[in-house]
């Protein structure tokens, strides 16, 4: 017995409901490929930053070392006139070994960012990386702070809120009948024996056949109304997600302006 069988599908809406969540799952693979070079990109910035700004802290301490030596020399001075007391001269030493201490774990702390620093940009720890130092001229002015709508992490959610609508829509899908037209075309030969190979009179008869098969779903225990509430369930908590992310977007965005015009005096 020789066959061959062809199935053409020609109504099945769960194939092409199918077929549309494919191009929206390869449409959230590209965001989630944007969204985590973003994030390798902001920590790369934000580490390299808080490195400037821990080497601006330090040039500030060493400022300050400077100018509280000098202070602890005329106040000695002072002391040996009788103008000061001992105590003073003390005090102004203990705030420098302060300020010293500072400056060291500053210094550790540098370390320890350079460390991730190289990490994140795949570089070898043996290696040495500098770090300018910080300068407002790198800055420039915020004029137009960016649509909040334009963030991946939003995009990100609206494609995953287009899924479960499509699964939905798939759900609903299985309610609906199919339709597929079949051909099979076979070949029978007989012997009264085992032999695959061999008929009886060297001969095998030809059998084909033609249809149109319509499946039609009548009952199917609740199951497909229980996934789809579940389904409609998942959306909702995705939608209102989705709001969360967008009011704590607006807040970070003021938030950051106001910290940068502050910061740098660049209002």
């Amino acid at each position: 017995n020789l066959s061959a069988q062809v199935r053409q599908v020609i109504y099945n809406p769960s194939l092409k409901v199918g077929l549309q969540m494919a191009t929206v799952s390869q449409d959230m693979m590209k965001i989630q490929t944007k969204k985590s070079l973003e994030d390798v990109v902001f920590n790369v910035q934000n580490t390299y930053f808080n490195i400037q700004l821990l080497q601006c802290q330090i040039a500030f301490v060493s400022v300050n070392q400077t100018g509280l030596q000098k202070l602890v020399e005329l106040t000695e001075k002072l002391q040996k006139g009788g103008l000061a007391k001992k105590i003073e001269v003390e005090r102004l030493q203990m705030t420098i070994k302060n300020l010293e201490l500072q400056k060291q774990n500053a210094e550790v702390n540098i370390q320890k960012l350079k460390n991730v620093l190289q990490f994140l940009m795949g570089t070898s720890a043996i290696e040495n990386i500098t770090v300018d130092d910080f300068s407002e001229e790198n800055f420039i002015k915020l004029e137009n702070l960016a649509d909040t709508g334009q963030r991946t992490d939003l995009a990100l959610l609206e494609t995953q809120t287009k899924i479960l609508y499509l699964e939905q829509k798939n759900i609903r899908a299985g309610y609906l009948p199919t339709i597929n037209a079949n051909g099979t075309l076979a070949y029978m030969g007989f012997n009264n024996r085992f032999n695959p190979i061999e008929t009886i009179n060297k001969r095998l008869y030809p059998n084909s056949f033609v249809g149109v098969q319509l499946s039609m779903p009548i009952f199917d225990g609740m199951m497909r109304h229980r996934q789809l509430k579940t389904k409609q369930l998942d959306t909702e908590k995705l939608l209102r997600q989705k709001q969360i992310v967008i009011q704590n977007a607006e807040v970070e965005k003021l938030n950051a302006k106001i910290q940068y015009e502050r910061k740098y005096c660049l209002s």
